[in-house]
């Protein structure tokens, strides 16, 4: 009983000088637990910004050295087309790069030997369905040839303007950014980029796009624009619904855009077309090229490879056609 009794009482003494001790030091107390909270938040929103490689292992090789050969291999392949001018715009397709890789070289070949500081890639949601234009707006994107540096202040500068914003979940499960990374890495020295997804098709977009790319942009940026063209139609069909697309593009009239998929389906009998799902899924990035391109007089535009899946992969019942396209300036 008496043992008891004392325990009580060591315990409540305890507890006083604990009372006491936080007391006297409550101020430094919650500071320093203030300052582990803030550096925990801040280290998690770190790490809440960097895209891991989602699609490595699906689009192109998981392996360092692997993918590292491949896109050598791809690019001392590629024929050096000439081009006049300073390159500003690519086109370059998005598919895995054991099917589209070929043609891709074409464009990103032309990068060697340049200092671009900041790299701009705009392309399509092909999963996520949103109203506008999302930026990734700083942080990193790694890929198995490591870490690119988002450019956060041409980022924020690009939010500022008028409907454009940051929705993580565009970039989720999007693939069409993400593959062009790994040429971009064996290309370029030091530079940074800019991740851009288009969400549902509005000239609205296109425009806004295109206005704030003019006011934000200089020499030293390149814009990447990542699509395909014609999906799923026999292989001598995807070869002229995509001449078709290609002539337009390098018309740089963003109207005769408006106007392919009849222009296409009057030049081909109804039965030839009953696979064609797109004649190109990057429509509205492609457009904001064309209108980005008469903003900033960059009128010159060359047709660097093109191929289809069939041409790669020999499989010619149902192809996806790819094609590189170079926009430079005098």
């Amino acid at each position: 009983m008496v043992l008891l009794t004392k325990m009580k009482i060591i315990k409540k003494i305890r507890k006083l000088k604990i009372k006491k001790y936080f007391i006297k030091y409550r101020y430094y107390i919650l500071v320093g637990v203030g300052l582990f909270l803030a550096v925990g938040f801040f280290w998690f929103q770190q790490w809440r910004m960097v895209r891991q490689p989602v699609f490595a292992g699906k689009f192109y090789s998981p392996q360092k050295e692997a993918l590292q050969q491949s896109i050598d291999q791809y690019l001392e392949e590629a024929e050096d087309i000439e081009i006049e001018g300073k390159l500003r715009i690519l086109i370059v397709p998005h598919a895995s790069h054991n099917y589209s890789g070929e043609v891709a070289a074409y464009g990103f070949k032309k990068l060697k030997g340049e200092n671009f500081k900041t790299v701009i890639l705009i392309g399509p949601s092909h999963n996520d369905r949103f109203e506008g234009i999302s930026i990734w707006p700083k942080g990193y994107w790694v890929t198995p040839l490591g870490k690119i540096q988002v450019d956060s202040n041409l980022a924020k500068r690009l939010i500022d303007e008028d409907r454009i914003f940051f929705r993580r979940s565009a970039f989720a499960k999007e693939h069409s950014l993400e593959v062009e990374l790994p040429f971009l890495q064996r290309v370029l020295k030091e530079f940074k980029i800019v991740p851009i997804v288009m969400g549902i098709s509005r000239k609205e977009n296109i425009q806004a796009l295109s206005s704030a790319l003019a006011k934000n942009i200089d020499e030293d940026t390149l814009v990447v624009i990542s699509s395909d063209l014609s999906h799923y139609p026999p292989y001598k069909v995807a070869v002229e619904a995509d001449k078709i697309t290609i002539e337009a593009i390098l018309s740089g009239d963003v109207g005769r855009m408006e106007n392919l998929e009849k222009v296409v389906s009057d030049s081909m009998p109804p039965e030839s077309l009953c696979n064609l799902r797109t004649l190109l899924c990057g429509e509205d990035p492609v457009k904001t090229a064309l209108m980005l391109a008469k903003e900033l007089d960059i009128n010159k535009i060359k047709l660097l490879k093109y191929a289809n899946s069939g041409d790669t992969r020999e499989e010619y019942l149902e192809v996806v056609g790819y094609a590189a396209i170079a926009f430079s300036a005098p």
